[in-house]
């Protein structure tokens, strides 16, 4: 049998890393003050919207509400039965919420969306 995995590591190690000189950073606040937001490549839709294509380059918003969301990564390698058990292993919406509710985080960003996009970032 072929071990997907080792072969994707190989191919992994073939990807050109960019180097850069100087880069842009803003000093960000103590996380205990800051807003969080979720960025995903899992392809999340919600449930009647258009599903993901290959070679899809779109991006969805998700309100930080919805729950009726469907997984629309494309790859065969890719383990779906943690999404199916907890949407968090995917989406931690939830799990930022209780760091949020615990002085942990700031806030989670509720009146902005989540963008979810079909490749890897």
């Amino acid at each position: 049998m072929h071990d997907n995995d080792q072969a994707m590591r190989e191919f992994a190690k073939t990807l050109a890393l960019p180097e850069f000189e100087e880069t842009a950073f803003t000093k960000p606040p103590p996380l205990r003050e800051a807003r969080v937001a979720i960025v995903t490549s899992a392809a999340l839709h919600r449930i009647g919207s258009p599903k993901w294509q290959g070679e899809d380059f779109h991006f969805e918003t998700l309100p930080h509400d919805a729950r009726d969301l469907k997984l629309g990564h494309l790859s065969p390698n890719f383990d779906r039965a943690g999404f199916a058990a907890d949407m968090n292993v995917v989406y931690p919406v939830d799990r930022l919420q209780e760091l949020s509710d615990q002085g942990v985080i700031g806030s989670l960003a509720m009146f902005t969306t989540y963008h979810s996009c079909s490749h890897s970032l």
